[in-house]
């Protein structure tokens, strides 16, 4: 233990993440609950949001191109033009 003093001991590293010299500190574990928390809110009010901007705008206007679109190229399909000058 010494020797893993004497190594951390000029680096400073002794309040890494608040423990000391003293350990593990409850804390951090709280800490990270409540980032864990803000995470996973963030990603349900992303999902739902999301999912209610694609209702409205599907609502709107169509999401999908049509079939024949598709097969004919969307480029022709989307803008009316030629991306590929084919004979």
């Amino acid at each position: 233990m010494k020797l893993i003093s004497a190594i951390i001991k000029p680096f400073k590293l002794e309040g890494f993440l608040g423990a000391g010299a003293s350990g593990f500190d409850g804390s951090v574990f709280s800490q990270f609950m409540i980032q864990l928390q803000g995470v996973v809110i963030i990603c349900l009010w992303t999902l739902v949001f999301s999912w209610i901007a694609l209702r409205v705008t599907s609502l709107i206007t169509n999401l999908r191109v049509s079939n024949e679109d598709e097969d004919e190229g969307l480029d022709f399909g989307e803008h009316n033009e030629s991306a590929y000058h084919s004979n």
